[in-house]
């Protein structure tokens, strides 16, 4: 045997001792984790959770806040719906119909009676001015 040759058999048996010793690391277990390591992780993960969702809670909230138009100091005039503005204006405008027939014929009985008093006025009216 040669020396070059010696030379590649402990090269290769050096690459398989390293193979091998690999191996058999990456085939041990890993060292476990205790109860309280296990506990606290699971804490610090509910933690984390719960922060981060009350963390978008509040960023919501600011956010609409943040958009609404600031109170002002003085009253506003809210305008109505249309729709309500119809029937209101509607229903005054058949309260003022109504109104007007109303008084019309209050108008009317106030002629015939009036008509009825001046009628049986006039007769006697009528019988003094022959006598006299």
């Amino acid at each position: 045997m040669s020396l070059i040759e010696m030379d590649r058999t402990c090269e290769e048996h050096a690459e398989e001792a390293w193979i091998t010793k690999y191996r058999s690391a990456v085939k041990t277990p890993s060292i476990q984790k205790s109860r309280l390591m296990k506990v606290r992780e699971a804490a610090n993960t509910g933690y984390n959770i719960i922060v981060l969702r009350v963390h978008g809670m509040l960023n919501r909230w600011t956010q609409t806040r943040m958009q609404r138009p600031a109170p002002s100091p003085q009253p506003m005039l809210v305008p109505e719906p249309q729709t309500l503005n119809r029937k209101m204006n509607q229903a005054a405008m058949n309260q003022a119909t109504m109104n007007q027939a109303t008084m019309m014929q209050a108008t009317m009985k106030q002629a015939e009676s009036s008509g009825e008093q001046q009628s049986e006025e006039t007769p006697a009216a009528t019988a003094r001015s022959k006598t006299a």
